[in-house]
């Protein structure tokens, strides 16, 4: 049987990266598509693959925002400063 990691996810304050959020959310997925997960470990674990989605998402929106920051004066054709 599946063993079911039931600790909560991180907060970003805990140092937690976007690889590591990744990891975790995957091996969330697998438990969950395994089917062996009792309904409420089914319910923590999609609540906890929430926040990490949420979490990541929000990590990505701010490297886009960093790289158009960085990349637009090259595309403008603007000099660096």
């Amino acid at each position: 049987m599946a063993q079911f990691d039931d600790t909560p996810a991180p907060a970003a304050e805990d140092g937690l990266t976007f690889e590591a959020a990744m990891e975790q959310l995957e091996r969330i997925i697998a438990g969950m598509e395994s089917g062996r997960l009792p309904l409420e470990a089914s319910i923590a674990s999609f609540e906890q693959g929430i926040s990490l989605v949420r979490f990541c998402r929000a990590k990505l929106d701010a490297y886009t925002e960093k790289i158009n920051k960085l990349a637009g004066p090259i595309e403008g054709g603007a000099e660096n400063e």
